[in-house]
């Protein structure tokens, strides 16, 4: 699990696939979700409940952290109850505009060019319309695609990593997968595993 692939996407510009550890990614050729029918006025409309959003960050988020060879992803780790959570948390009130408007987007996209809800979409679907909003290829009004997928990201690894009662890392999967204890101490380590710990 490339975890620290997935960590410096956070703290950079990113295209997705290097969030990734694996990513069957669109061609280089593809083009921007067609300017008729995704206006910036019907893009980025949101849907009246934000639980209609939950299973679309899921989605992402199974995406940029899938499972793999080395592990359980996202998904596994039940990060769809973390994002449930993280979009009535008032402490999240300045990032949650910016999620609804993203999903919005991805979720109108998706109709307008496969014809499908986005989580009905396959995984190399579902990264192809992920790496051009990144790559700028689709330009919605009101927010901008790679600081949406960095958010996404970074809350994706919270959900991960973070403590099980905050809703994600269901039965300590993420903590499994890096050899962390809750008590602080990395699998076969004597001392606890510098720059992690459980945040109540």
């Amino acid at each position: 699990m490339l975890l620290a692939g997935a960590a410096a996407a956070a703290a950079a510009v990113v295209s997705v696939g290097a969030g990734c550890r694996r990513s069957a990614v669109g061609a280089p050729g593809s083009t921007a979700v067609d300017a008729g029918p995704t206006t910036p006025s019907t893009a980025t409309r949101e849907p009246p409940d934000a639980r209609a959003f939950v299973p679309v960050l899921a989605a992402i988020a199974a995406r940029l952290v899938p499972a793999d060879e080395h592990g359980p992803g996202a998904a596994e780790a039940g990060v769809e109850a973390f994002f449930a959570r993280a979009l009535v948390d008032q402490r999240l009130a300045s990032v949650q505009p910016l999620l609804k408007r993203g999903c919005a987007f991805l979720m109108k996209a998706a109709r307008v060019e496969r014809g499908q809800a986005f989580v009905a979409l396959d995984a190399a679907a579902q990264d192809d319309l992920l790496r051009r909003l990144v790559d700028g290829q689709m330009r919605p009004d009101g927010f901008t695609g790679p600081t949406f997928v960095r958010v996404a990201l970074a809350l994706t690894l919270e959900g991960y990593l973070g403590d099980p009662r905050h809703g994600g890392n269901k039965d300590g999967v993420g903590w499994r997968v890096v050899g962390f204890s809750p008590e602080g101490r990395a699998a076969g380590l004597s001392q606890p595993a510098p720059g992690l710990k459980v945040v109540p």
